[in-house]
């Protein structure tokens, strides 16, 4: 167990939280401090260590927002990256984080390993492997990344022991599949198909992921090559996300053989309507893991995104009937935008090998919108417009987003509206179809605007951080999730037309986002992201919002030493 002020925190996706030492005897994670905030009210996290040879937690000086820690191969050092893209060290003897490399598009995501040669090695969402000094230098390429190849990026990186090679997911589409690159030749070779997420046990083993299960298999190091069928490991493994690009198991192992992992947890969702006082009245729907919920025009059909084991498809509940039916069943869908008429929503899935937003109708059929390039990470969180003539979505290029817009027609076309340097996202037409507000993080934190359409000046709608607009039905306010003090909160700024502009209120606060459950324990609603917004508005003015148990952090870590003896033993 970790300290109750320092749970381990968890959320960003892809992400791993924990490290182990070479020898099994040091744990290091990233936990949330809960006796502060950070600069932009946030709840801090930074790394923490424990040891085996004490219960105490040290936090490690300089490591706020830490992400995806390794350790040395001395076990002395350990390495992480930032959520500003550094790639960073820091001795477990004391002292300040020593800066490594810097400017790393998708370093809060990155994972990386520490080579014998005193080499760093690691990927992005955005680019093949890289490799830097462990005292700092040129950062060089390892591998390339081929997205016509079907590899827009190679991340996940495991060592052999002798570090003569690094295992790494070179593509996650049908089931993902492991790649390995000699180190002294650069040679690259297929380790092992349908599969994702390596982790090098010792020299003999070879732990991945496949689908939902955690599997092992015999491996032969100084070959690099697996030597036999794999057996699932273990069942309650918590993944960083039930709904991530591609969710990654949370569990570490040790040049020595022990294994460290956080154990699942089933944490389903209520969905339900909340008043603007915070009155929470949940559906006849039973729990479940449901997320992105969108009411129809008439708000009286709600469509949400449901997974299990990994497999997600969009479900409708009917509010006057009590019954949900599933409208999808392809097993990928990461998000849903109702269209006006009621009668089809734009859905955003991968299907028979082709990514993009379909149109699904309530009577079945299905049309392909918008394909998503080999290039491109995903396109997801769309708004349509009042006419249902555009459809404004988010085009996701590693950890870069850009909003682009879709005119219907007998052949629909797509044109870029917001493409820079700084990420948009978010977009979501007003009722009269003249402005859409939407995320950015030009400021250097995600804020609301709001701009005419399709050219104009744009209006700050957000003071202090915001995300995941939404417009009131009749245009009068536009709403978004925020924060006070520290705390989430729905918040609400008022909207006046002003000739050809706004006038916009000062933000409102309506009502927290982490509440108190009937049992006493904390329970929170959804937070919305670049993923897209975390619910919707009715006409009436309620909200449609999943509750669900807080999952701020976690307190257990298992750690299981000679792993790999055990495994040894007949009948293993």
């Amino acid at each position: 167990m970790v300290p109750a002020n320092r749970p381990i925190a968890l959320g960003w996706t892809p992400g791993r939280s924990v490290a182990l030492s070479p020898d099994g005897t040091a744990l290091v994670y990233v936990g949330t401090s809960l006796d502060g905030t950070d600069e932009q009210g946030l709840r801090r996290t930074q790394l923490e260590l424990r040891t085996l040879a004490t219960l105490a937690v040290r936090d490690l000086p300089g490591t706020t927002g830490a992400r995806q820690p390794f350790f040395s191969p001395d076990g002395q050092w350990v390495g992480f990256f930032t959520t500003s893209g550094e790639l960073k060290k820091i001795s477990l003897a004391g002292g300040n984080p020593v800066t490594l490399a810097q400017k790393i598009n998708g370093g809060s995501v990155a994972f990386g390993v520490w080579a014998l040669d005193n080499t760093i090695i690691y990927g992005t969402l955005t680019t093949g492997l890289r490799r830097v000094s462990a005292e700092g230098g040129a950062v060089t390429d390892l591998t390339t990344a081929d997205p016509s190849r079907d590899e827009p990026f190679h991340v996940s990186p495991a060592l052999t022991p002798s570090s003569r090679a690094v295992l790494f997911t070179a593509t996650i589409t049908n089931g993902g599949r492991i790649d390995a690159v000699i180190l002294d030749s650069g040679e690259r070779r297929v380790v092992l198909e349908n599969a994702r997420a390596p982790v090098v046990l010792g020299s003999s083993h070879l732990l991945f992921q496949r689908g939902e299960a955690v599997l092992i298999a015999p491996f032969d190091a100084d070959r690099v090559t697996v030597t036999g069928p794999a057996i699932p490991l273990i069942d309650d493994v918590r993944r960083d996300s039930q709904a991530a690009l591609f969710p990654v198991a949370q569990l570490v192992a040790s040049v020595n053989g022990a294994l460290a992992y956080l154990p699942a947890v089933d944490t389903p969702g209520a969905l339900g309507l909340v008043s603007r006082d915070g009155k929470f009245e949940p559906f006849a729907q039973p729990p479940g893991f449901v997320s992105l919920p969108r009411a129809s025009a008439d708000g009286q059909s709600i469509g949400f995104v449901a997974t299990r084991a990994q497999v997600s498809d969009v479900h409708i509940y009917d509010r006057r009937r009590g019954s949900t039916t599933k409208l999808t069943d392809d097993g990928r869908d990461d998000g849903i935008a109702w269209h006006p008429d009621g009668r089809s929503l734009a859905v955003y899935s991968t299907r028979n090998g082709t990514r993009g937003i379909f149109l699904d109708y309530l009577d079945g059929r299905e049309q392909l919108l918008v394909t998503t390039p080999a290039n491109v990470t995903i396109t997801r969180n769309a708004e349509w417009s009042p006419d249902g003539r555009l459809l404004a979505y988010t085009v996701q290029t590693g950890l870069l987003h850009d909003i682009w817009v879709l005119t219907m027609g007998e052949k629909p076309t797509s044109e870029a509206f917001l493409k820079g340097v700084a990420s948009e996202h978010s977009p979501t037409f007003s009722p009269d179809g003249r402005w859409l507000a939407y995320v950015s993080d030009e400021s250097g934190r995600s804020e609301v605007y709001v701009r005419p359409y399709p050219q104009g000046e744009r209006l700050a709608v957000s003071t202090v951080g915001g995300t995941g607009p939404a417009w009131r039905r009749d245009g009068k306010e536009i709403f978004f999730q925020g924060t006070d003090d520290g705390a989430p909160m729905m918040t609400a700024v008022s909207v006046a037309a002003e000739g050809a502009s706004l006038r916009l209120g000062a933000p409102v606060r309506l009502f927290g986002l982490r509440v108190p459950g009937s049992s006493g324990a904390a329970e929170q609603y959804g937070i919305s992201g670049n993923f897209g917004r975390s619910y919707d508005v009715l006409p009436d003015g309620r909200f449609v919002m999943i509750r669900r148990a807080d999952q701020s952090g976690a307190r257990e870590i298992v750690l299981i030493q000679n792993f790999v003896e055990e495994l040894k033993r007949p009948g293993r």
